[in-house]
């Protein structure tokens, strides 16, 4: 029988710990393309923080959390957003869908995260990985070298992720 949270001490709680909890525990409520793309995301958040001397756990955790709520139905989010007394601006009433980074950081909060910048790494970490795929675009052009197929498929991918959720 696997430990939760509530059942260990101390000294068991460990960054590893909570992500392999977190991450079992998001197996199991994300739909698998969600997850997969979850998985991937963390995989590249960990790799651009150890590039940046960053924290590397929180930046897998803000990978693997990024999209909690992106589950919900647009009636859900609202409903949530309420719940969480999250303002919604007239665009985010008419795209329910942009909601869904502020209702995953506040569920995180409740259940017991709170650390501003993964809230906030959580919310940013799609447009800093669309800004990256841009630079290494421009850096390869103005090299004279060709753009791999990979990048621009990654890039276009989570542009229409993006589109797909109104943002």
């Amino acid at each position: 029988m696997s430990q939760t949270v509530t059942d260990i001490d101390a000294q068991t709680f460990t960054p590893r710990f909570i992500l392999d909890e977190i991450r079992e525990r998001i197996r199991k409520e994300m739909e698998p393309e969600t997850y997969a793309h979850a998985e991937r995301t963390a995989e590249v958040a960990r790799r651009l923080a150890v590039a940046h001397g960053e924290d590397p756990d929180r930046a897998e955790l803000a990978g693997l959390v990024h999209d909690i709520a992106d589950r919900f139905s647009d009636r859900e989010l609202l409903r949530l957003a309420d719940h969480y007394a999250v303002p919604v601006s007239l665009t985010e009433a008419r795209i329910p869908k942009l909601l869904h980074a502020k209702v995953g950081a506040e569920m995180l909060r409740e259940s017991g995260i709170r650390d501003e910048e993964l809230e906030v790494a959580m919310r940013d970490l799609d447009d800093a990985i669309l800004q990256l795929y841009a630079w290494r675009m421009d850096e390869l052009v103005a090299a004279g070298q060709p753009i791999h197929d990979q990048l621009t498929t990654s890039r276009n991918r989570l542009i229409e992720r993006m589109l797909a959720r109104g943002r």
